[in-house]
Parts: C-alpha cells; sequence; structure tokens
C-alpha cells in the first residue's frame, strides 16, 4: 500500500468515527429529551459540546464539564461566555486579530467596539462578542472562534435538563 493511500484510509476512519460519534451523541441526546433523566432524578449523560450544534437546538444545559471542573450552567449563552472568557486568557491576541474581522451573514461577531453589536457580550477589555442568535448559530460561532484561535475544546461535554 503507498502512501497516499494510507492517508487517504487513515481520513475515512477519522470520518467515520467522526459519524459514529455524531449518531450516539444525537440519539443520547433524543434519549435524554425524551426521558429527562437516565433513571436518576436530574441526571443526564453528558453529550460533547464539540458535535453539530443542530443536535442542541431546542435544549438547555445544565452542566458544563472541563475535565474534572463542572460548572453550573442554565443557558448556552452561559457556556459561550465561560469558553471564550477562558480562550481569551491564553489565546488573547488571537482573538484581538479576529475582531472586526469575523463576521456572520449581516454583522460582525466580535469586535472591539460594542455599539456595532446588537447584544454585545464582554469577553475582555475591547474584545466583544454578538450573543443575539438561537443555539445553533450562537455554538457554530463559537466553535468557529475557538478553532481560529486554536483552543481546544473537543473534551467539553454538557448535561442537558
Amino acid at each position: 500500500m503507498d502512501s497516499n493511500t494510507a492517508i487517504a484510509l487513515e481520513i475515512i476512519e477519522e470520518h467515520r468515527r467522526r459519524l459514529i460519534d455524531y449518531i450516539n451523541a444525537t440519539i443520547d441526546s433524543l434519549e435524554n429529551i425524551l426521558v429527562g433523566t437516565s433513571g436518576k432524578e436530574g441526571f443526564t449523560h453528558p453529550l460533547e459540546l464539540s458535535q453539530n450544534p443542530k443536535v442542541f437546538i431546542g435544549t438547555k444545559p445544565r452542566k458544563m464539564h472541563i475535565g474534572d471542573n463542572i460548572i453550573d450552567v442554565t443557558h448556552w449563552k452561559d457556556i459561550v461566555e465561560y469558553l471564550l472568557k477562558d480562550c481569551c486568557k491564553t489565546k488573547n491576541e488571537a482573538m484581538k486579530k479576529l475582531c472586526g474581522t469575523l463576521a456572520g451573514h449581516k454583522r460582525l461577531i466580535l469586535s472591539a467596539e460594542p455599539e456595532k453589536l446588537d447584544k454585545p457580550m464582554k469577553i475582555a477589555d475591547n474584545i466583544y462578542f454578538e450573543s443575539y442568535f438561537g443555539t445553533e448559530y450562537l455554538l457554530t460561532m463559537l466553535f468557529k472562534i475557538l478553532d481560529l484561535s486554536e483552543y481546544d475544546y473537543h473534551a467539553v461535554t454538557v448535561e442537558l435538563k
């Protein structure tokens, strides 16, 4: 087997793994929504945050897990704010470079000037995030910023209400 074939097979296997993870997470999410618990009052199986944001439409977060840390949350915006502020602690320059350049369909996503945003969320001095979005687009923009800042969020999981 030549090296190009080996690389192609690795890519295919990675896509297979991601697809299986996505299907499993989607089914887990649907079960959590329908059942609400997994046999224990208030317990739901944590879902990976990094999956397709469509999975989270119509849901509300309860807790966010980052390593051994468990953070109580009530809204998706709480998660977005926490992760963007955490990203800003280590990737501040990368986020500053994105200010004024990263835009959605009609408006800026990150700006140094809050008045240019409909609903600015303060992340740090001179870094504001446009938070006037529904769950899917809010998470999509979060992932875009974190990816461009090279912040690893793939181990973050979320428990739903």
